[in-house]
């Protein structure tokens, strides 16, 4: 099925009349170069369309080709080129006025800017991403920003107002996916270390190795946590 809708896609590409087919065409087309690690190439074809005309595609379609140079850009690791993309993609979420696409675009903003340790932008927009996942009731998205939040604070030393935000998403457990229980867990012992709760980080450090796969290594940021309670 996803070979034929690949051929759909490309025979939509060839009418040159249809420019909003066409641009789809090219961003299934990066996709799967991406799959494959492709990302130069993957890249050329999201830069033809983001060339286009804004009133050629609706903005929903233009954030998602800039989402996805921004993920080209760092693979390249051409960061100044990702951060621009990523800015690119929230001020097209804006445009649509869709709650929830502004949630993951501010939020994938707000992880790039925390990566190149410009905190105090990622802060504003990770609080933008948790707030706008809030309103739009989008569950995951308000899980992400919601931990990416609390990393920032922590990374400025405002670990009693990354509290709260911990305790809200410990209380709603239920939303969090299976293979991210470990981190989650991690993120909070650090958090309860920070402000000196040594018995409760620990007991959260302790239910992020039962989450973890049987036979798998400690990830790094469980390892320092521990190593800074002990």
């Amino acid at each position: 099925r996803a070979e034929a809708a690949h051929s759909l896609l490309c025979d939509a590409a060839a009418r040159a009349d249809d420019v909003a087919a066409s641009a789809l065409a090219r961003d299934s087309s990066a996709a799967r170069l991406r799959r494959d690690h492709d990302f130069a190439q993957s890249l050329s074809l999201l830069e033809t369309n983001l060339a286009l005309p804004e009133q050629a595609r609706l903005p929903q379609a233009q954030c998602a080709t800039a989402t996805a140079a921004a993920i080209c850009c760092s693979a390249l690791h051409r960061l100044d080129d990702a951060l621009r993309h990523f800015h690119l993609a929230l001020s097209l979420a804006h445009a649509s006025g869709d709650e929830a696409l502004i949630a993951n675009a501010a939020s994938n903003l707000g992880g790039a800017h925390y990566d190149v340790y410009s905190l105090d932008d990622a802060l504003a927009f990770c609080s933008e991403a948790f707030e706008s996942a809030e309103r739009a009731g989008a569950q995951g998205a308000w899980v992400t920003a919601g931990i990416n939040r609390i990393l920032v604070l922590n990374a400025l030393g405002r670990d009693e107002e990354a509290q709260p935000v911990a305790e809200r998403l410990q209380a709603s457990q239920h939303l969090m996916r299976d293979d991210k229980r470990t981190k989650y867990a991690t993120v909070f012992a650090e958090i309860a270390r920070a402000r000196g709760d040594n018995a409760r980080a620990q007991s959260l450090l302790d239910e992020a190795t039962s989450a973890r796969a049987p036979d798998t290594a400690a990830p790094l940021e469980w390892v320092t946590v521990q190593a800074r309670l002990w």
